[in-house]
């Protein structure tokens, strides 16, 4: 989930800085959030990959589902040749999808904690009974 959540950042300030400043994608990556993602991104731009590959490469450093990959699959593919207004457009349904990804992943986690919860508390259970 914390990979998501760099993610997110990154690609919300992308959107950003393209809505404003009508930049390259490679330009608008110095100045988003610092974390592992947007830093493993520009390292992999330093060694002259394009824009979607250093995207894609930056993301395997990150736990993420195969699901979450294959967003960023999709929007590496067009990266750097579409156009101002469809550039907007590939952000925006990236973001949604992301968003839509960390509800999924938030839900999991909680329901992991339950069950989690649930079993220390038997356990507990057994280990009185055994005790008596």
């Amino acid at each position: 989930m914390q990979g998501l959540k760099q993610i997110q950042a990154v690609f919300t300030s992308l959107r950003a800085g393209i809505a404003y400043r009508w930049e390259p994608l490679a330009d608008l990556l110095t100045f988003s959030p610092r974390n592992a993602f947007s830093e493993s991104w520009m390292q992999q731009l330093q060694k002259k990959q394009g824009i979607g590959t250093a995207c894609l490469t930056a993301a395997q450093r990150l736990v993420l589902h195969t699901d979450d990959v294959r967003l960023l699959e999709r929007f590496a593919a067009d990266a750097g040749k579409l156009g101002h207004q469809e550039q907007l457009e590939a952000i925006d349904l990236l973001l949604q999808q992301l968003d839509e990804n960390l509800k999924t992943a938030r839900q999991e986690a909680q329901n992991r904690s339950r069950v989690q919860l649930a079993m220390a508390v038997c356990l507990g259970g057994v280990v009185s009974l055994l005790l008596i």
